[in-house]
């Protein structure tokens, strides 16, 4: 698997993004489970290079996202809190901020507590989907969490609102 892997990285590191898709779809297709690093790091590099579909092919839609972090836990893969980062990132993106908020409440299930980037991910997330009052009560989440704000917290906040008019 870590030549795989290698290649994978490889492949995004050029920004041939649809190579490394192919690759890691195709070893997935055989039977082999890429390490928790490697999918979390492939995740990633195609929300960076805003490359949304192949995120969705890799992950193959939210549900299966989800499903994908099932399977980790399965093959004895743990997700961690970048794993849900991850999840939570695309899924505002894709102006699924409910679902996202699901998978925030899951962590804590789990006893992992989210990071203020999530956090911000959220608040952003609702205020692209022009919900303000969910996007301030997850900042008064965040703060009864005892997450600390940031410039970077209201910064979205003010641009979200100002956008929305």
């Amino acid at each position: 698997m870590v030549v795989f892997e290698i290649l994978i990285n490889m492949f995004t590191m050029g920004g041939w993004f649809y190579e490394a898709a192919d690759v890691f779809l195709g070893v997935r297709s055989v039977g082999i489970s890429p390490r928790l690093e490697c999918c979390n790091s492939l995740l990633n590099d195609f929300l960076k290079g805003n490359r949304m579909r192949l995120f969705w092919k890799v992950s193959r839609a939210v549900d299966e996202a989800i499903e994908l972090k099932k399977l980790m836990v399965e093959k004895g893969l743990t997700p961690d809190r970048y794993t849900y980062s991850v999840v939570i990132d695309g899924l505002c993106r894709q102006k699924r901020s409910e679902e996202a908020k699901l998978v925030l409440n899951e962590m804590y299930d789990i006893g992992l507590n989210p990071d203020r980037t999530m956090y911000i991910a959220l608040i952003d997330g609702f205020l692209k989907e022009n919900n303000v009052d969910k996007a301030l009560r997850i900042k008064e989440e965040m703060v009864a969490r005892g997450v600390k704000l940031c410039g970077v917290t209201y910064n979205v906040i003010f641009a979200g609102i100002c956008k929305i008019g």
